[in-house]
């Protein structure tokens, strides 16, 4: 009745009925996962939600989608509180699934504090000891980076290029070698693993960390064109926007870059 009730739009009803289930017996996992359906149909009933969401992950931790919920409710909510349960949902989600592509976006999105970043890159070690999975090493070093552990980049850099040969994950490991060198102080060869990287980018995948990294500088008509570019135009307008940038342009070192 309650599943009828919030499909025909009747939150508040469906509401009843869900506790109703709940008081005579109903599995409080999915009894509660439906209550907090019902409440986030209602308006401002955020905090309600997050109850019944809470006492949903209690009766089953493993739910990957209701730890997903749980995080975006807590991102609506905002505050301090609220940000550190949206973290710790996140990395529910991320430990069960270290590859979510949303739980990791809603992670990238969030304020850069280095001990949450450091908490995240354990999560991924562990899962790459089970399962070497290229994508997820990249991620992890990409997560030290911004943690500030730029000698344990490095070495996951170098554990990268013994294990994997494969050219298609070459350009963003570029990427990745350029920015842990030069934070390291060896802005030469950073500067060159950078732009050779950028140099050989060939698909949206590679293209992507280096728009990344100049896009809160770019202008709205640039963002606004680069939607509709192609690869090969992206990357020269990357490299022209560096170039145009570098005040010694006969230098090893772009010191703009």
């Amino acid at each position: 009745a309650g599943r009828m009730a919030l499909a025909g739009g009747e939150a508040w009803e469906a509401r009843g009925f869900f506790e109703r289930a709940l008081r005579e017996g109903y599995p409080k996992g999915p009894g509660y996962s439906a209550l907090a359906e019902a409440w986030l149909a209602l308006d401002n009933r955020l905090f309600y939600a997050r109850q019944a969401l809470e006492r949903s992950l209690e009766a089953d931790p493993d739910h990957v989608e209701n730890w997903l919920r749980l995080a975006r409710v807590n991102l609506k909510l905002e505050g301090s509180d609220a940000d550190r349960r949206a973290r710790r949902a996140l990395h529910e989600v991320l430990r069960r699934d270290p590859l979510h592509e949303e739980a990791y976006r809603h992670w990238s999105r969030m304020y850069l504090d280095p001990e949450d970043s450091r908490v995240l890159a354990g999560i991924f070690a562990e899962a790459l000891e089970q399962d070497y999975d290229p994508e997820l090493a990249l991620r992890r070093i990409d997560v030290l980076a911004d943690a500030g552990e730029h000698e344990a980049a490095r070495e996951a850099i170098e554990g990268f290029r013994r294990r994997i040969r494969e050219e298609r994950y070459l350009t963003r490991l570029s990427h990745l070698a350029g920015v842990v060198l030069a934070a390291l102080g060896e802005p030469r060869t950073g500067a060159a693993y950078y732009f050779n990287g950028l140099r050989f980018a060939r698909t949206e995948t590679d293209i992507e960390p280096y728009y990344r990294d100049v896009e809160p500088l770019l202008s709205e008509a640039e963002r606004s064109a680069w939607e509709g570019w192609t690869p090969e135009r992206r990357r020269a307008f990357l490299t022209g926007w560096w170039n145009r940038r570098n005040p010694l342009p006969f230098s090893d070192v772009n010191e703009r870059w």
